[in-house]
């Protein structure tokens, strides 16, 4: 019999610098798959980090960088479907900041 936390942990990834639990929605791989022939896909994280106290640190972009590409290393390892088009897009009260990742 499957236990609740085993359903629950099924493609689950753990980013340890993070400090994260990536749970992967069911199917995803394969809708990946699909829209691919029909689209040139980019994964995107983006947000804005406005600051609530001031005794709250404000993750970077390069922390949101590293975190999508993380992500991307999971879902999709083969560069099959982003290959390098992964972007980190961060906005706070003060600027914006992208960083756009381009590796050969």
């Amino acid at each position: 019999s499957v236990r609740p936390i085993e359903l629950i942990l099924q493609d689950a990834h753990w980013l340890p610098a993070q400090n994260m639990l990536v749970k992967l929605r069911p199917g995803v791989r394969e809708f990946l798959q699909a829209v691919s022939e029909a689209f040139e896909l980019y994964l995107c994280f983006a947000c804005c980090t406005e600051r609530h106290s001031k005794d709250v640190p404000r993750p970077t972009c390069d922390f949101f960088l590293q975190l999508t590409q993380e992500v991307a290393k999971i879902v999709d390892p083969a560069k099959k479907f982003f290959d390098n088009r992964i972007d980190a897009y961060v906005e706070s009260a003060t600027n914006v900041v992208s960083h756009f990742l381009q590796e050969g």
